[in-house]
């Protein structure tokens, strides 16, 4: 045999000694597995039998898990399905008891409520199963004595508890919240039931709440002490715990701070007001602190509204400035303003941008549009007229008084004096040798024009256009067309300028001239059915003699529009017009498409003029490169302003 055969020979030996080996050993191995699954068997049904199911149960689950070796594996499963619900009953059990125990160590109520919700939740999960499985359960609780470790477990956490909160309501260390919680998570059954829960608990939590709200009352600021017991109602609200010793706490302590506030600090009372109803969960709409509010807030718009009354406008305005802070009072301002404007004209005035020292300073009635005016005389002798338009706009109306004008004693509306509706302003002045002094001013866009200067007992309006004045001052009728020869500017003797009379003046041309005496009142007084005066018959015109005053005098002289002419044929009339050419003692009229031409002795002028006279006949007159039909007038009284 070679060498090599031999070598070759060698390595199957060892090789089939080494399977000889592998197949020994894993035949060892399989003969021990067995053993061990038939000794856990073996072990598992002493275990069962005995009573002791959770032992048995892990060991049949051990011999399960050896797979790969076949023994008794029907019998085994049986065995586990079998054992199944009550080593899980025992398993929950046992978790219970070693849950109870380590809550009970340090208080832990928390725990104790989750273990004894899994209980319950235990409990519930078995009620839907077969009786077999409950009756089951219920003995596997009997054995753990499971609701009396409960009992004595609340029982001792419970008594913890409690000493701890009184412990800290004596201490006034108000830092027992956590136990506060636990105290509200034992279950209700361990009190009795839910009524018996709240009548233990809620003395002892009302003490320590009211302690800790006392501190807070003390030592926070209002916002701060509200915040805070916002956050402890929620606590209870959040446990379904009801509380009314919080909010009843908070709102009287909120109450006190609003009443002290009221009586010193109306500001600090609004702010404070805003800050408690910013509360709502607190504080809803039912909270007799809303009321308390509205009614302290209502007092004070009352309060102001008696002081515009009684004109204290700035207390006022400051008043709503202050209550602004809490509620919109923009139009009750805005109103405020409107007020002052109307009753304090020296607002109106300042706001025209009146400046300096005034007198006289009057509010008026609104007139032609304005809803308010104001008037005054200012230091530098002015007379000036402020009037306010719905839409804000103002206009400003100014003329010169007479500066021999002695001390104004009013200014009054005399809208009346206007025949024109034009506003009119009316000065009683102080007079030397009379009652009063009046001045009247027409209002003309910017311009106030002088329309009545005279000094008398009293004045009074007779007719738009129309006043009558007692006793007036001979030498004051020159301003009012006579001169102080007693004459008026066309020649006519005034008999009205006598003192210890009664006169009557009349608007005509742009003022008020003098029109007749009280001795026309009992000779000649009387007046048409329109209201006019009949012409005075005593009345002499130099330049047209006494005989034909005379006689024209005792006509009765027919008021009428300067247009109306062509009715009035042979009749006496009075009429304005404004003449716009004037030649030899002729002077031509136009009014719309009528010509009229006056005559007689007199110096006409152009311009506007009050015309008495008689329409006699017509005449074709030269107008450019027409000729025209018109209608002559023959003048007996002409009156116009002194500058025509």
């Amino acid at each position: 045999m070679s060498i090599s055969t031999y070598k070759q020979s060698v390595r199957y030996r060892n090789a089939a000694i080494a399977v000889l080996v592998l197949l020994l050993l894993a035949a060892c191995f399989k003969v021990y597995a067995w053993w061990q699954k038939a000794e856990l068997y073996r072990q598992a049904t002493t275990q069962l039998a005995a009573g002791n199911a959770v032992e048995a149960e892990e060991l049949f689950l051990k011999a399960q898990k050896i797979g790969f070796i076949d023994y008794k594996e029907a019998e085994t499963d049986q065995a586990l399905s079998a054992l199944q619900p009550v080593t899980q009953g025992k398993r929950l059990f046992s978790s219970l008891t070693d849950q109870i125990a380590s809550a009970v160590a340090v208080n832990d109520a928390g725990s104790l409520v989750k273990a004894y919700d899994a209980y319950q939740s235990a409990k519930s999960q078995v009620a839907k199963l077969d009786e077999g499985s409950q009756k089951r359960f219920a003995e596997t609780a009997a054995s753990y004595n499971i609701d009396a470790r409960f009992a004595d477990a609340f029982g001792s956490v419970k008594t913890a508890l409690i000493q701890s909160v009184e412990g800290a309501v004596a201490k006034k260390k108000f830092d027992a919240d956590t136990a506060v919680g636990f105290l509200l998570q034992i279950p209700a059954v361990y009190y009795k039931d839910e009524a018996a829960k709240r009548k233990a608990l809620n003395p002892l939590l009302q003490k320590y709440d009211q302690g800790r709200l006392d501190v807070l009352v003390k030592s926070k600021s209002l916002d701060e002490m509200l915040k805070e017991g916002e956050g402890l109602q929620k606590f209870y609200k959040d446990r379904g715990w009801e509380a009314p010793w919080v909010t009843a706490k908070l709102e009287k302590a909120a109450q006190d701070t609003l009443a002290k506030l009221e009586k010193s600090d109306l500001g600090g009372f609004l702010a404070a007001a805003k800050t408690v109803q910013s509360y709502k969960e607190l504080f809803g709409s039912g909270s007799k602190l809303n009321g308390y509010i509205q009614t302290v807030v209502n007092g004070r718009m009352a309060r102001a509204e008696q002081l515009i009354a009684a004109k204290k406008y700035a207390e006022a305005e400051e008043l709503y400035k202050t209550l602004g802070a809490y509620r919109d009072t923009s139009q009750e301002l805005q109103a405020l303003g409107q007020r002052r404007l109307e009753s304090d004209p020296a607002v109106l005035l300042q706001k025209a941008g009146i400046e300096g020292a005034l007198t006289a300073a009057t509010s008026l009635k609104g007139s032609n549009g304005a809803q308010t005016a104001a008037a005054a005389v200012t230091d530098k002798k002015k007379l000036v007229l402020v009037r306010l338009f719905t839409d804000q706009r103002i206009e400003v109306a100014e003329g010169a008084v007479p500066g021999d004008l002695a001390a104004v004693k009013s200014i009054r509306q005399a809208d009346e004096l206007s025949p024109e509706g034009q506003p009119v302003l009316l000065l009683e002045a102080a007079s030397k040798k009379r009652k009063a002094r009046y001045v009247a001013f027409e209002a003309h866009g910017s311009e106030l024009k002088p329309i009545l200067d005279l000094e008398a007992d009293k004045l009074e309006s007779v007719r738009p256009g129309v006043v009558s004045a007692d006793n007036p001052v001979p030498e004051r009728t020159e301003k009012n067309g006579v001169d102080k020869n007693g004459t008026d500017k066309n020649g006519t003797e005034a008999s009205g300028s006598q003192a210890g009379t009664k006169a009557v003046y009349e608007y005509r041309g742009g003022r008020y001239v003098f029109a007749k005496s009280d001795k026309d009142f009992t000779d000649n007084a009387g007046r048409n059915e329109n209201g006019d005066a009949k012409q005075d018959a005593d009345k002499k015109d130099p330049k047209d003699g006494a005989a034909k005053d005379t006689k024209e005098g005792a006509k009765e002289v027919k008021s009428i529009m300067a247009n109306e002419l062509p009715k009035y044929k042979n009749s006496k009339v009075v009429f304005q017009c404004d003449i716009q050419s004037v030649a030899d003692n002729r002077a031509i009229v136009k009014v719309d498409d009528l010509y009229i031409v006056l005559t007689g002795k007199f110096k006409f002028g152009t311009g506007p003029a009050v015309v008495t006279g008689t329409h006699t006949s017509t005449e074709d007159l030269k107008q450019g490169n027409k000729t025209v039909k018109a209608y002559v007038v023959q003048v007996s009284s002409l009156v116009q302003d002194e500058e025509t």
